[in-house]
């Protein structure tokens, strides 16, 4: 197998959202660290992971993120290593597939 290629930039803290801050779509897995989700990501086809999150601190630590637009195969490769699909919270929408990481919004938690 051949390893991952690519790079990842910092972008800042808190929830990474479009531009009109919606979270984007995804998956989640707890107990996950920052390279874990990294190499997931990278894993993936060219354009097939728009990012990751990572909570380093908090109540939420060892939570991750793969920004990746649904997709049944895709989704059940990566549910067989913990990852699972997250919906918006009440009363939010999730950014549509495709979107991109604009920014993030602060969100201490």
């Amino acid at each position: 197998a051949s390893l991952p290629q690519g790079n990842m930039e910092y972008i800042g803290e808190g929830d990474c959202v479009d531009k009109i801050g919606r979270r984007l779509q995804g998956l989640q897995k707890l107990g996950c660290t920052p390279d874990d989700a990294a190499w997931e990501c990278l894993s993936l086809p060219p354009g097939g992971c728009a990012g990751v999150g990572v909570t380093a601190r908090g109540r939420f630590q060892g939570l991750c993120y793969l920004f990746v637009t649904e997709d049944q195969e895709k989704d059940e490769d990566l549910k067989k290593r913990g990852w699972i699909r997250y919906l918006a919270p009440a009363g939010q929408e999730l950014a549509p597939a495709g979107a991109e990481i604009a920014s993030v919004d602060g969100t201490a938690d």
